[in-house]
């Protein structure tokens, strides 16, 4: 299938291996007691985070702590570095959270009865696999979608193989996410599953992410992959987050209810403004999430980092 559907080596395995708690980490992370008093709920990771940031900033929230209030959210400011911060960094042979970072998060949440984290890193690596249409046309055999007939002239891949290509991609945000976990090993962690593919294909084209015209050089005739492929790697890419956290002691929030049309696809009142990314609407039902996991209304909002 070219360079973006190439076999999982044994070497991407040991990678991913690695990145897993030990028993004595794991031991560590203690569940939080309902009665707990002043919350701290930190958002990181990548381009996602735009939903959710812009739906705070709309709710138009003090941004230092409210006396009596219950729950503080802070989101670490990725476009100011290009959303290319190296929270990873090599130390003794092993990944460790950057230093500054980690002086940063030990600070702010020094004064805080429950800290919980939301991750968004790697959200759109399933969209970079598929979104347009590859120059050997594939579907994936997936039972759950016995209903939605197989592309015709297509190479039918099994599950497992879609699921071994996809975690050469996803070895950067399991390892940024494991970083977290070591660093912080008491505090609550959560990964928010991407936001639903969009199915409008005349969306999709008119709307292309630029990243996707200058990387992969598309003219204006490029081909998308058939919409129901795609939502098909977008369910094994949420899998696999959720298959991790199950073993690295991680939760994985479902995207929030309503959010998806009859077919499974983001609602068009979600869309963002571009092909890949939802909206502030939808970032808000992200934070209402939140709040129902933190039992208390957020009180204030700033960023950070």
């Amino acid at each position: 299938m070219g360079r973006s559907m190439v076999a999982f080596g044994n070497g991407a395995k040991r990678i991913l291996n690695s990145l897993g708690l030990s028993a004595s980490e794991k031991a560590e992370q203690q569940p939080q007691d309902d009665t707990v008093g002043k919350t701290l709920i930190v958002l990181i990771g990548a381009s996602h985070y735009v939903a959710i940031f812009s739906a705070a900033e709309a709710r138009s929230l003090p941004t230092e702590p409210v006396e009596g209030g219950m729950v503080d959210l802070r989101i670490f400011n990725a476009w100011k570095h290009g959303l290319n911060y190296g929270f990873a960094v090599p130390e003794d042979g092993v990944w460790v959270l950057e230093a500054t970072l980690k002086e940063q998060l030990t600070e702010l949440t020094a004064d805080y009865d429950r800290v919980i984290f939301f991750s968004v890193f790697g959200g759109n690596h399933h969209q970079v696999l598929t979104l347009i249409g590859h120059e050997r046309p594939y579907d994936v055999y997936m039972p759950e979608f016995s209903h939605v007939p197989l592309e015709t002239d297509a190479e039918i891949l099994s599950r497992s193989y879609v699921e071994q290509t996809l975690l050469e991609f996803v070895i950067g945000p399991y390892r940024d996410i494991s970083i977290f976990l070591r660093a912080f090993p008491k505090f609550e962690f959560w990964h928010i599953q991407s936001p639903p593919p969009i199915g409008d294909d005349t969306f999709v084209r008119s709307n292309i992410d630029s990243w996707f015209v200058e990387q992969m050089k598309l003219n204006s005739d490029f081909p998308l992959t058939p919409r129901y492929v795609r939502q098909k790697v977008w369910q094994i890419h949420s899998d696999l987050y959720h298959r991790e956290g199950q073993a690295n002691g991680f939760e994985l929030l479902p995207c929030p209810a309503g959010t998806r049309d009859a077919e499974g696809f983001l609602k068009p009142e979600f869309y963002s403004n571009d092909a890949t990314h939802a909206n502030p609407a939808y970032g808000e039902l992200v934070l209402q999430q939140m709040e129902q996991i933190a039992k208390a209304n957020i009180d204030s909002f700033k960023t950070f980092g």
